[in-house]
């Protein structure tokens, strides 16, 4: 019991310090330089620049990282999880940026996003998507 309460703590001071990378160029250690061998290079993709910008101007980078798994899931493991594309997979998990929630990666909740548009959470989903291997 204790671990949880100390794993709920450290999340909450997690995101109580933000994150907001405001500047255009993102730290290395935070770069997307993986293709996808089906659509090419995925920078080039449509969703990839609004949906990156978007990423970067939340606190998104607080809890995920691009590949590896931090505080939340990693954006390649949603992206693998939700293979299958189809808008209401999109919509779906744009509801889930805006409200919130747990349970779906473990006990520890994702805190609401409610000052996102509905049409920039579900860019900012286009965008992680992408990441899938």
């Amino acid at each position: 019991m204790k671990e949880i309460i100390l794993m709920i703590c450290c999340a909450a001071l997690l995101l109580a310090c933000g994150n907001k990378i405001t500047s255009k160029r993102m730290p290395a250690s935070q770069r997307v330089i993986t293709e996808n061998k089906a659509q090419g290079n995925i920078t080039d993709h449509p969703d990839y620049n609004t949906g990156i910008q978007l990423v970067r101007q939340s606190d998104c980078f607080t809890c995920h990282k691009i590949s590896e798994a931090f505080v939340a899931p990693s954006f390649t493991e949603v992206a693998n999880k939700y293979r299958s594309y189809s808008d209401s997979i999109v919509r779906h998990l744009a509801g889930r940026v805006i409200t919130g929630g747990s349970g779906v990666w473990g006990i520890l909740p994702m805190t609401p996003h409610a000052d996102l548009s509905k049409d920039d959470a579900a860019a900012m989903i286009r965008y992680i998507l992408l990441l899938k291997q």
